[in-house]
């Protein structure tokens, strides 16, 4: 029992030698430790410091010569600058994508699969349009997206207005027109 009362965070630790606290009592010298083991009564939770020799205090002086400054002699604030470089990265262009939805996370609640249904429906569509107003082989930058989680306003993104997807749309419904009985 001596062994827990002398020695039990060292014990627990793996520190304290087999037979340290079997043979003697407190304040002896126990084989394999450099210091005598202290009863547990003699801990205390006081952080002030032991007398002896301390570190110098460099950040307390330092302290104590800026506050002694004039007021006319301390610095301008400086001037904080942030560089932010555009990311040069491209995809191809995304028929499908609901950018409100899945950019900004604007819900319909328990009526989004319908809405989606629609969505995709629509762009099946207009998929003649939308493949050649924006061709596969176009680069696409997400520059003009606000970053994902950010709180944007509810903004409906609609293919661009160009005279070759309505050519191309049309060219395809009336094909289908005369295709389909």
């Amino acid at each position: 029992m001596r062994l827990m009362a002398n020695c039990l965070v060292l014990a627990v630790l793996g520190l304290c030698p087999a037979g340290a606290g079997a043979s003697g009592g407190s304040g002896e010298q126990a084989p394999g430790l450099l210091e005598p083991l202290k009863p547990i009564t003699s801990i205390s939770t006081s952080i002030q410091p032991q007398g002896g020799r301390l570190p110098t205090d460099y950040a307390g002086q330092a302290d104590l010569q800026w506050a002694a400054r004039p007021a006319a002699a301390l610095p301008s604030p400086a001037w904080t600058g942030f560089c932010w470089t555009a990311p040069g990265v491209c995809h191809r262009p995304l028929y499908f994508e609901d950018a409100a939805l899945e950019r900004h996370g604007y819900t319909l609640g328990v009526l989004q699969p319908a809405a989606s249904t629609a969505h995709f429906v629509g762009n099946v569509a207009i998929l003649p349009y939308r493949l050649a107003a924006e061709p596969t082989c176009e680069c696409v930058y997400v520059l003009g997206h606000q970053r994902p989680g950010t709180p944007t306003p509810l903004r409906y993104y609609r293919p661009p207005l160009r005279i070759s997807g309505g050519l191309a749309e049309a060219g395809v419904a009336a094909g289908l027109v005369f295709l389909l009985p």
